[in-house]
């Protein structure tokens, strides 16, 4: 019911206001921002090696190289090979590194493709260190509950964390004999995708995993401890040993949906740099989320954005990008506050993102005429994210609409959808 979800919104809006806040209403953070165009986040995936690239997959780099901040390629066997050193070189990408899963490792046995998870998996693991991977009660290796060719790992046990973590930097001589060559740096690599970062989440396992340590079914307490302790552990060995290396985390699941129900969750958060919101206003069939489901994740954006190292990246891809994006800048400050994009953006859109300037946030968030809005010093944000009802407000001036570039004294918003408006 809305009445419900703006007790709660009205609950963590005055604990916002009260821990991020000074005087006059604004934020302290806001006054030190300097843009207010969101970051993109991207990937190469599209890309083959670079030592075999055409001229037109050349261009896709290049569109790639003049517009994201973050990228992530996938893993090829040589340093000639990878995109890193020239998406980075001369570029508005500031962190490059490779796709990689946290979760669960791939198994699948391929010599001739270029997998590091297989590779790694049956060339080292398997022959020297199959405790590391995780069983059930039955002693059935533990896989992705929709993924079977992944296998879950031991976050608890520290030496399969330091091998997480060095094989980053170098993979071992014995893997593919020896295929796997170059180092992180010749690689151009400074940030790693820890991806499907769960921490208890049933519906992700094919069936529930054994602690090691206990011989029994992991307690939650167990899986947070030792989901805890590992990214600690990375932090450290990133900060020590490989000049702050970045760690991006993919938090669809167990961590996203309840971030405000377990402690853990936002202390996580101090550990990692951006985290990814996978699906954020719509699923991943474009289906817009209910209400109950936005509010919560914006709610836990704004959180991080305020109070945690780790900065929201968000998916703009699924359903409705002008929804996705104003949503975004309902808690976006301080140039905290990314979209993803795993498909690049088209010139119209990239060409747009460029050109609005609010100006600087006036505070946060909040519900006014059946809506969610933000002022900002040169315009206004407002979101429907309504299950049903369409809403109309008077804007009193004439404001451009960033999406259509019409020049509007109001606005008229069915179900999940938002405007970003200019003052004009």
């Amino acid at each position: 019911m809305r009445s419900d979800f703006l007790t709660v919104f009205s609950f963590f809006l005055l604990m916002f206001i009260t821990g991020c806040q000074g005087g006059g209403g604004q934020s302290v953070n806001a006054a030190r921002s300097s843009s207010t165009i969101v970051g993109l986040a991207c990937s190469d995936f599209s890309l083959p090696t670079r030592t075999s690239a055409n001229a037109s997959q050349l261009s896709a780099a290049d569109k790639i190289r003049n517009n994201c901040k973050i990228v992530f390629t996938t893993w090829h066997a040589l340093p000639s090979q990878t995109w890193c050193p020239y998406l980075r070189g001369k570029s508005k990408v500031e962190y490059c590194g490779p796709y990689d899963n946290w979760g669960f490792m791939n198994s699948a046995a391929d010599p001739n493709a270029f997998n590091l998870g297989g590779d790694i998996y049956n060339d080292f693991i398997i022959p020297n260190h199959p405790e590391w991977i995780l069983t059930d009660i039955n002693g059935e290796t533990v896989t992705h509950a929709t993924v079977p060719v992944e296998h879950a790992v031991d976050h608890g046990n520290m030496d399969f964390v330091d091998f997480y973590f060095d094989y980053f930097l170098k993979v071992p001589s014995s893997v593919r004999g020896g295929r796997w060559e170059g180092t992180y740096k010749e690689r151009s690599w400074n940030m790693r995708f820890l991806d499907n970062y769960i921490v208890d989440a049933p519906w992700a396992w094919s069936s529930l995993p054994v602690n090691p340590a206990t011989g029994k079914t992991f307690t939650r307490e167990e899986r947070e401890q030792d989901v805890l302790n590992a990214t600690k552990k990375l932090r450290q060995r990133a900060d020590n040993e490989a000049g702050g290396l970045k760690y991006f985390a993919n938090i669809w699941s167990d961590v996203e949906a309840e971030y405000f129900d377990r402690d853990i969750y936002p202390e996580l958060m101090q550990y990692l740099d951006y985290v990814l919101f996978e699906t954020w206003t719509s699923n991943p069939e474009g289906v817009p989320e209910s209400e109950e489901i936005w509010l919560r994740r914006v709610l836990a954006a704004q959180d991080m954005i305020q109070n945690r190292r780790a900065e929201p990246v968000v998916q703009t891809g699924y359903g409705d990008f002008w929804y996705a994006l104003s949503t975004l800048l309902l808690v976006t400050e301080n140039g905290r506050g990314m979209a993803w994009t795993k498909i690049m953006l088209s010139d119209n859109l990239l060409q747009k993102l460029k050109d609005f300037d609010l100006g600087e946030p006036l505070g946060v968030f909040a519900f006014i005429d059946n809506a969610y809005q933000r002022d900002w010093q040169k315009g206004k944000v407002v979101v429907n994210p309504a299950d049903s009802g369409t809403i109309t407000i008077s804007l009193g001036q004439n404001y451009e609409d960033v999406e259509t570039g019409n020049t509007v004294n109001s606005v008229t918003l069915p179900p999940k959808k938002g405007k970003i408006l200019i003052i004009r």
